[in-house]
């Protein structure tokens, strides 16, 4: 985007400098400014989105790197933008590899805190506010409890723990610890191409039979995976994301599995390279941790990246694809109401 009255020598539409009015009143300062820099719609805070620089004799257009702001203070509002969330991490982390504490679950709460915070500060995007911060920690909670209750009969992995706590304590400091996992997922896919789907996008024409038929295979999913936990223990990740994507039909949005059918890919692979991202920094922060995780996963108990056999980094593609779905339902309920 070039702002208007202000061309380069030899832009692609052929026209010069020269056929600019003479008295155009936009000159010195305000001109190379605006020639220089496009304020950006949706920036980090004010930051400014840098408008395409094209050379003298009409070749590609240049952009600059990263997100431009004024010319005074931008150095400034950048760094403390990140210090904070860069110290919650670093924090976070040298406490959970290095001290054997009580606390130690906070620990890891302030690590994914700083972790989804830094994201979200380094997207194009920028920080989405505190009101959809603290919507997503709260839809986290019971998310990750579900799978923990699903887990209570599949038995894939299990914690170890240094300290004995009671169920109160347990269940707090467990829930806090939880509440850190739809942001870092939503803040990864901001990173990486954009947020997760709102109630602002376009919706599918709807379909509730589809929505309905998507619900009830889910749970049959579900079910299946509790009588037979042995067999069919991958599909923990998949009965989610059936349920989900078709709550979000049902509330008249679309439906990621059939975008997906329809190859309609990009949507889909951005989030599944967000999960795969949290999983293997998950994975990384846990390997030395106190507390920490480990799996036992049958016929997969080889070839481990960190506790993590291989193989089992696929199944947070399809998680990551059931937060998205997960988030886009509550979203378009919020929209409703």
């Amino acid at each position: 985007m070039r702002p208007r009255g202000i061309l380069p020598s030899h832009s692609p539409s052929g026209q010069s400098r020269r056929d600019i009015a003479p008295h155009d009143p936009r000159r010195g300062a305000e001109a190379l400014r605006e020639f220089f820099y496009s304020p950006g719609s949706a920036g980090l805070q004010g930051f400014d989105e840098p408008a395409p620089l094209y050379e003298v004799r009409g070749r590609k257009p240049l952009h600059l790197c990263g997100k431009v702001a004024s010319m005074r203070g931008s150095g400034i509002a950048r760094a403390t933008a990140i210090a904070g969330p860069f110290a919650l991490l670093t924090g976070g982390w040298l406490t959970l590899w290095t001290v054997r504490s009580f606390w130690n679950p906070l620990a890891f709460t302030a690590l994914w805190i700083g972790v989804a915070l830094l994201m979200w500060r380094l997207s194009r995007r920028g920080y989405p506010g505190f009101s959809k911060h603290a919507g997503l920690t709260l839809l986290s909670v019971p998310l990750w409890w579900w799978f923990e209750a699903t887990n209570a009969r599949v038995r894939s992995w299990e914690y170890v723990l240094d300290f004995e706590y009671t169920t109160i304590e347990y269940a707090v400091l467990s829930s806090l610890a939880f509440s850190t996992v739809i942001p870092a997922l939503s803040a990864a896919t901001s990173l990486i191409g954009r947020p997760l789907p709102s109630a602002g996008r376009p919706a599918a024409p709807r379909s509730a039979s589809f929505g309905l038929q998507l619900i009830l295979a889910g749970l049959a999913v579900q079910v299946a995976v509790l009588v037979f936990p042995a067999q069919l223990f991958p599909l923990v990740w998949i009965a989610p994301l059936l349920v989900f994507d078709g709550l979000a039909v049902r509330s008249g949005g679309g439906s990621l599995l059939r975008d997906m059918a329809a190859g309609r890919w990009g949507e889909a692979a951005t989030i599944a390279a967000a999960g795969l991202v949290c999983g293997l920094l998950w994975e990384y922060w846990n390997f030395w941790a106190s507390p920490m995780w480990v799996y036992h996963v049958p016929g997969l108990g080889f070839g481990k990246l960190f506790e993590m056999p291989i193989p089992g980094y696929a199944g947070y593609i399809p998680f990551a694809w059931s937060v998205a779905r997960l988030v886009c339902w509550t979203e378009r309920l919020r929209w409703s109401s």
